[in-house]
């Protein structure tokens, strides 16, 4: 499946408090697709970057998230195709920092190894 949408400024969570940036996607279409982490490549301006995508239910609705693996780029505003893959793990909801953290550079290095990246 592949997704396409706008970058809007997100809350800078991801990247300054679990050091894993991410791109905040508005999507052109709606999806039925269960909540989750996934795989993925994101296609922006010629290249395809691999990708780890959160996507499920949020505060102020659905979110869609990207982190570009070993890319920071940004990309406020810019348009981004995203090809998603298969499931990595599926979303917790915690409210601490540390097990957050923890899980989600768990999920990022899964995806680093089932692509072959270091």
């Amino acid at each position: 499946m592949i997704v396409r949408g706008t970058v809007i400024k997100g809350q800078g969570v991801a990247g300054s408090i679990f050091g894993v940036p991410t791109a905040n996607l508005e999507l052109e279409q709606s999806l039925t697709l269960p909540a989750g982490v996934y795989l993925g490549r994101t296609s922006y301006q010629g290249t395809a970057y691999p990708s780890v995508i959160c996507y499920g239910a949020s505060a102020d609705g659905q979110k869609f998230e990207v982190h570009l693996l070993n890319t920071n780029l940004e990309l406020v505003g810019q348009t981004l195709n995203v090809e998603l893959g298969d499931k990595v793990s599926d979303l917790i909801t915690e409210s601490n920092v540390d097990v957050l953290r923890a899980k989600i550079l768990d999920d990022v290095q899964k995806a680093k190894n089932i692509l072959g990246l270091k």
